[in-house]
């Protein structure tokens, strides 16, 4: 009788439940929140990314090729950097500039020149061997 009366009171108090049901439920909505956040970082930093290849390709496509110069690549490879900041392009990022055609007797493929800038990737990484 004792032990039962025990129970019974035992299973009517709900002091605490409100802590334990926020330390069961907290982690998802805090991996959530974070998780949100990082997707939302990532998009920002991937359309930079689409969009400064596609503004130094279409200024390079737009030089003669008397304007090709080492100084004239340099100097976009510079704009590189700004429009993607506040990413960190100079340390983390490398651009490769490549110029291919393609022989239309055996449809061989070639490069005919290649320019590396924009950043200080090391040797190590494969992105950056040219």
């Amino acid at each position: 009788m004792f032990l039962r009366r025990i129970c019974i009171e035992f299973l009517r108090n709900a002091r605490g439940a409100a802590l334990i049901e926020f330390f069961i439920v907290f982690p998802f909505v805090a991996l959530l929140i974070f998780g949100a956040l990082e997707v939302t970082r990532y998009t920002l930093i991937n359309q930079k990314v689409e969009r400064a290849g596609y503004v130094v390709g279409d200024v390079f496509t737009q030089f003669t090729p008397e304007e090709f110069t080492v100084s004239a690549l340099n100097t976009v490879f510079q704009q590189y950097h700004t429009i993607m900041s506040p990413y960190g392009a100079e340390v983390r990022q490398s651009m490769v500039l490549s110029s291919v055609r393609k022989d239309l007797t055996d449809d061989t493929i070639y490069v005919t020149w290649q320019y590396a800038g924009g950043g200080r990737l090391n040797n190590s990484d494969t992105v950056s061997i040219v």
